[in-house]
């Protein structure tokens, strides 16, 4: 069809292999050259320059879709976009923290042990304020209405205007102490009883005494007293009997002694002491003249004995072993006046 002898097909058969070729996107193996400009050839072949037009191969569509996909951001690029939006992010936060920290601080104030009011007053002039909601909270060791703990603690820089948590005292946590005295409540069962009544029975202290009405081992005196309100901390004192421990002594004989020291030496024998007092006009006031029962009787330790004291008015009661010089008189006409 060219004019050029050299860009002719040699056949039908072989022009029609390569537009075989050309249909089914495989390359062709003559070289086509575009038709000359003369007005002629191109009059002449129209049809033939249509059915030679180029037809999309899938060699061309896959180059077309690559260079379309060139056009988007690589997954590299995708990287640095990121690690400019985080630097971008790390200099607002940045910013934003330099703010943050440029505004004045303080000291926060010790109110450990103050009021509420007292503290109060503190803040203020520490630029800071009380958080409105106090926690309240029993303690055995700060006063009532006084406050516990803070937070943030003292001496803690913080933003001025901050809040300050406070934690106020209701003293210490209180109950009524139960009645162990009664129904001769043992050792063990007393602690059980207080310990079931909220109070710490590492706080009893014990103590023993004789009690002839209360049996050996049983609880007969407490402080608190039965029904008292105690704090549930506080110290208890329990005294546990010893039980009826007396013994059958002689009765010390201390007959002619003053009533104070008479009464003395009975009560280290476990003696109660009354007193009678009699007139007698041969021994000094004060002086026992008798005792109930008499010296050298046996008797129980813990009974009553009497001493029976003299008024007198007889002469001066002495010092133990101290001579007494008396002076007698005798009228008579056959004697004069003289000493004994």
């Amino acid at each position: 069809i060219a004019k050029s002898p050299e860009q002719r097909y040699k056949s039908a058969k072989d022009l029609l292999e390569d537009l075989n070729h050309i249909q089914a996107g495989r390359p062709i193996s003559k070289l086509v050259i575009p038709l000359a400009d003369d007005s002629e050839a191109t009059q002449t072949h129209k049809g033939m320059a249509t059915i030679l037009a180029p037809i999309p191969t899938k060699d061309s569509a896959l180059g077309a879709e690559s260079s379309s996909v060139k056009k988007k951001p690589s997954k590299k690029q995708w990287k640095w976009i990121a690690l400019g939006l985080a630097l971008l992010f790390l200099l607002l936060g940045g910013l934003a923290l330099n703010n943050y920290l440029a505004v004045d601080q303080t000291k926060v104030p010790d109110v450990v042990q103050k009021t509420v009011p007292e503290a109060g007053t503190s803040m203020k002039e520490a630029k800071l304020i009380l958080d409105p909601i106090v926690i309240y909270d029993f303690s055995d060791t700060i006063e009532k209405d006084h406050i516990i703990s803070q937070e943030p603690k003292a001496q803690i820089s913080v933003k001025i205007g901050r809040a300050i948590q406070i934690t106020v005292s209701k003293g210490p946590e209180t109950a009524k102490f139960p009645d162990i005295t009664t129904g001769q409540m043992s050792k063990e069962n007393a602690e059980i009883t207080i310990s079931n009544a909220g109070f710490d029975i590492k706080k009893i202290v014990y103590d023993t005494k004789t009690n002839a009405n209360v049996p050996k081992g049983a609880i007969s005196a407490q402080n608190p007293a039965p029904n008292a309100t105690w704090a549930k901390s506080g110290g208890i004192l329990l005294t546990i009997s010893d039980g009826e421990q007396f013994h059958q002594i002689n009765m010390p004989n201390v007959i002619g002694r003053t009533s104070t020291e008479a009464k003395k030496a009975l009560e280290e024998n476990n003696l109660v002491v009354l007193i009678q007092t009699l007139q007698s006009g041969t021994s000094p006031a004060d002086v026992v003249l008798s005792t109930i029962p008499n010296p050298g009787e046996t008797i129980k330790q813990g009974s009553e004995v009497t001493m029976v004291v003299s008024l007198g008015p007889g002469p001066i009661a002495q010092a133990n072993d101290q001579k007494v010089k008396k002076k007698i008189v005798v009228i008579n006409s056959r004697m004069s006046e003289g000493n004994l």
